[in-house]
């Protein structure tokens, strides 16, 4: 094993989330300046050819179709991509039907131009593809030397973990003739791992689960091997190009776009229910004295410990913490906990008809309430809106192995497990629907658990 310096690549993720747009206005310049030439050139130099009369709103519109469709073309893919079924025969077949989609949107793109009352110049539509095939080839060109130098300008650490000696060799060469820099022996400390070279799919699944856990971007050289919960994608690192694993082949993108939803709709649901959370505080007030909220730790991502905060929903003399009732508190706890009313067993416990509730707190919980503060969590990004909740360090401590996926994400609000039974679910069942979540995430997926928590609230379930 081998531990090197490399360039973060973090710095990407915006290029790559708006590099479409981008993509979108050079079609629209590229069409501009074709019909700025066709106005002021011949086609044959030297020979005056009839100048046709070319409408710049038509062509626009027919431009603004072309970035419409190119649109299309890239979310299509990008869904196809991410939906993919593992069954060679299957995914064969989705293939050729993506492929024979693709060849009518070109289809219905050329045929566009004869539609218009004046028609799409010809010069126009031809050029400005060419135009733009030659310009998207050198962005990606220029893009790819930018983040190869920014590569050499901030390092950062990568391990080798390797099972043939020979592979490793060349692969070690590579990267030390690309200016990296080999520093400590513990991998465990390293951004990066990659393995390289054949190995058993039992081995590679464990080292995959201990770079996710401890918050690593995990690579591969070598022959595909598919894992279950994680997607391997063509990645250039440093020199190279490997097989990237991870749980979706869009979680760059994908974690951008999921930073400005949460900060977004969190700001707005800070101000539309203020009012609301300042009610409840003063009935909280009213009903069982001070502090209205409870603060206590819970484990995030990475397991990273995060202060977070509620509405206090038991009395304060019986609510576990220094703030509240110390030590008495934390005794009743525990034998609450080991008696017949704690009537969810494992890491995550329920205690029925808990008597440290107060009588307001059971509507807040009911109602979910008392979880309106974590938004400020969400704003700071502590938390997210959707993602698997958070749990306390001693439930922590007693998950298994492949429970502590869970930890790979930031904890949210509200999760998919908790469209099924909310706090009455056994943890084993509750692990196992968040994990489909972290294996099948995106932002159509948080909707639909955003709406279906509404709803489940409403319903009381």
């Amino acid at each position: 094993m081998y531990t090197f310096l490399m360039s973060s690549n973090f710095n990407r993720s915006l290029i790559r989330l708006f590099r479409p747009v981008f993509h979108g206005l050079i079609i629209f310049w590229l069409f501009w300046g074709a019909i700025i030439l066709r106005r002021s050139t011949d086609l044959i130099p030297g020979v005056q050819l009839r100048i046709p009369v070319v409408d710049i709103t038509e062509t626009l519109i027919f431009a603004g179709i072309a970035v419409l469709l190119f649109f299309v073309i890239w979310v299509s893919k990008w869904i196809y991509e991410l939906k993919r079924p593992l069954h060679n025969y299957y995914k064969q077949f989705l293939e050729t039907r993506f492929r024979r989609l693709m060849l009518l949107f070109a289809i219905a793109y050329l045929w566009f131009g004869y539609v218009f009352v004046s028609g799409i110049s010809r010069f126009v539509l031809v050029r400005s593809w060419l135009w733009f095939l030659l310009i998207w080839t050198l962005f990606d060109r220029i893009r790819n030397s930018i983040n190869a130098r920014n590569e050499k300008k901030s390092p950062y650490s990568l391990a080798l973990v390797w099972q043939e000696w020979a592979l490793m060799s060349q692969v070690r060469e590579n990267f030390e003739l690309y200016e990296i820099y080999q520093i400590q022996k513990d991998h465990a400390t390293a951004q990066i791992v990659m393995s390289v070279g054949e190995t058993s799919k039992e081995s590679l699944q464990d080292l995959a689960d201990s770079a996710r856990i401890n918050g690593q971007l995990f690579y591969r050289i070598a022959d595909q091997i598919q894992l279950e919960d994680l997607i391997s994608t063509p990645s250039r690192i440093g020199p190279m190009v490997a097989l990237e694993y991870r749980p979706s082949p869009l979680e760059w993108r994908w974690s951008v776009i999921k930073r400005l939803f949460d900060l977004f709709f969190s700001s707005i649901l800070i101000v539309i229910l203020s009012p609301v959370m300042l009610l409840v505080a003063i009935l909280i007030k009213v009903d069982s004295s001070w502090p209205v909220l409870y603060r206590h730790l819970r484990v995030g991502k990475n397991s990273q410990e995060f202060l977070f905060g509620k509405f206090r929903t038991m009395y304060t003399h019986l609510s576990v913490g220094e703030e509240y009732g110390w030590d008495q508190a934390q005794i009743l706890k525990e034998e609450l906990m080991d008696s017949d009313a704690n009537v969810r067993k494992g890491p995550l416990q329920k205690i029925e008809n808990d008597p440290r509730v107060t009588n307001l707190g059971r509507i807040l919980r009911k109602t979910s309430l008392d979880e309106l503060p974590n938004l400020f969590n969400v704003f700071v990004w502590n938390m997210s809106l959707v993602w698997p909740r958070p749990h306390e360090p001693f439930e922590v401590a007693q998950y298994e192995d492949r429970q502590k996926r869970l930890l790979s994400l930031k904890p949210g609000m509200t999760g998919y497990a908790q469209l099924f039974g909310r706090d009455k679910l056994a943890f084993e069942e509750e692990a196992k629907l968040d994990l489909y979540y972290i294996q099948n995430r995106s932002i159509f997926l948080d909707i639909y658990v955003l709406v279906g928590t509404v709803k489940v609230v409403f319903k009381g379930r």
